[in-house]
């Protein structure tokens, strides 16, 4: 059999759990990106209702990942390889939780003023989780592979952009706040903020070598 025809068998199968699953952990975790670019431009007052719908989203995709895992348990024929689901799996869910996990952090933090740059960093969040969705998509055909390539480049190039918005961020914090706690608290969330950018490129990385792998 060819490498092409290999590539087709394997990824893909007529699946009817798992990219159906991974397209439903996408669509939620691009629900939840935007949810919290809302929550960032808000005001103070409604942050907290904001807040408790990134919670409830964050449940649904933990069950969204339990199921998953639980198919790959139970089920011995899989797209791609099992490693591979569920690292794909995990993987999503924790862009999910570093979003809550900075929610919670603001409304603790009673951070008020919420700057441009923060605002940025969670604009690219969601378009990395867009593109994240369009590639789990387009895997599916084989006609699209060739154009797989530039989004994993789209990626790269929106991680490239978050890192330099966090190192230019930072060493204007240390050079301008004179404010230690505020110092912190804006560290930190400047950092969470950068790392959520990071994690979806490690999910493109796992679908990239799924790619690879098979091709």
């Amino acid at each position: 059999m060819g490498s092409i025809d290999f590539l087709f068998q394997l990824l893909l199968p007529k699946d009817k759990k798992f990219y159906p699953l991974f397209e439903k952990q996408l669509k939620n975790l691009i629900t939840t990106c935007e949810t919290f670019e809302t929550l960032l431009s808000s005001e103070v007052s409604v942050r907290i209702k904001l807040t408790d719908e990134i919670k409830i989203l964050e449940h649904q995709g933990d069950q969204i990942k339990y199921a998953i895992l639980n198919e790959l348990a139970h089920d011995f024929l899989t797209p791609f390889d099992r490693e591979d689901v569920q690292r794909l799996a995990i993987s999503i869910d924790e862009i999910l939780n570093i979003l809550t996990a900075i929610s919670k952090k603001i409304d603790l933090y009673r951070l008020v003023h919420i700057t441009p740059e923060m605002i940025r960093l969670s604009q690219i969040t969601t378009i990395c989780s867009r593109e994240l969705l369009d590639i789990t998509i387009e895997m599916k055909d084989l006609r699209k592979i060739k154009a797989l390539v530039g989004r994993f480049k789209k990626i790269g190039t929106l991680e490239s952009e978050a890192d330099q918005i966090r190192n230019i961020q930072v060493a204007k914090l240390f050079k301008e706040e004179t404010d230690a706690i505020i110092l912190v608290k804006n560290k930190e969330i400047i950092s969470l903020l950068e790392e959520s950018v990071n994690q979806c490129e490690d999910v493109a990385d796992i679908l990239h070598s799924i790619v690879i792998k098979y091709s």
